[in-house]
């Protein structure tokens, strides 16, 4: 069994008595990606997958688009074919959707050490945004719950660095991070067989639209900054001067939520983190 995603989820379209556990075993990726890493138990993060070694990091022919043949460029073992158009089919659309979503973040050629073993950047990412969005909403919409998996959809093609280091460059560069996954997703979705609606509004979740009015993209934006101060704020807290990390913090802070606020609180952080992220929001 493949164990994809944790808990168990209603799926739009389907009774309201049904509860799916496709978050439980997705298709297989295929034979040349291998299980690599072994799930902490405190946050139930589900088995991640990285490439073998022979696998390159980014499919031939590919440049910021992904290529016209998916399946050919990113072989994934479906569980049904594509042109599903009814009900009784949705979970295994959504269970197609999230395997080609993990299959392309799984070759991101950024990794991060985990007890011991390398776990490809944004699958460990994307299984945190969803872990967070299991946590705060348990009953989230497919298109959220496809979205928080799409978070950083190949973010590494297009680095910070393609933009001047400064506040505008900064701005630049997230604008076009929002479209860029957008449109990945997109293909992705048009691929296993959603329709328009749904793509456009994963888009839409992707770019933020409506923050502080529309309470899907508001959840989005929770759990995304959640974390990112549950596991990435003290790396960064070490790698830069204290006023920039409290001009981060009160950012961070300033786009959530009450539901964030009371979930941030509850986090757990070294004693120097602690330090840093209290002292603004106490002031």
């Amino acid at each position: 069994m493949v164990f994809c995603l944790r808990g168990s989820k209603s799926i739009r379209g389907s009774p309201s008595s049904t509860r799916t556990e496709i978050w439980r075993e997705c298709p297989p990726f295929g034979s040349s990606v291998q299980a690599d890493f072994t799930p902490s138990e405190d946050r139930g993060i589900p088995l991640l997958y990285t490439r073998s070694p022979s696998e390159s990091a980014t499919p031939s022919g590919t440049d910021n688009a992904l290529p016209k043949d998916l399946r050919q460029a990113y072989p994934v073992q479906f569980s049904v074919g594509k042109d599903m158009n009814n009900n009784d089919n949705d979970d295994k659309r959504f269970a197609n959707a999230i395997a080609y979503i993990d299959k392309i973040n799984s070759i991101d050629p950024n990794m991060e050490l985990i007890k011991g073993k390398n776990v490809p950047a944004e699958l460990l990412y994307s299984e945190r945004m969803t872990t967070w969005l299991d946590t705060l909403d348990g009953n989230a919409s497919e298109a959220l719950q496809l979205a928080c998996r799409c978070q950083h959809i190949r973010r590494w093609d297009i680095p910070r660095n393609n933009y001047p280091m400064d506040r505008k460059g900064y701005l630049q560069w997230r604008v076009a991070l929002g479209k860029h996954h957008g449109k990945v997703a997109g293909e992705i979705l048009k691929e296993v067989g959603y329709n328009d609606e749904m793509i456009n509004r994963v888009a839409s979740l992707l770019q933020k639209k409506n923050l502080k009015r529309d309470p899907e993209t508001q959840m989005i934006e929770d759990v995304s900054c959640l974390v990112f101060l549950e596991f990435y704020f003290a790396d960064f807290a070490a790698k830069h001067a204290e006023e920039k990390v409290i001009n981060i913090i009160q950012k961070t802070w300033g786009k959530m939520s009450p539901t964030g606020h009371r979930a941030a609180l509850k986090l757990e952080f070294n004693p120097s983190s602690k330090t840093l992220l209290f002292r603004p929001l106490d002031g």
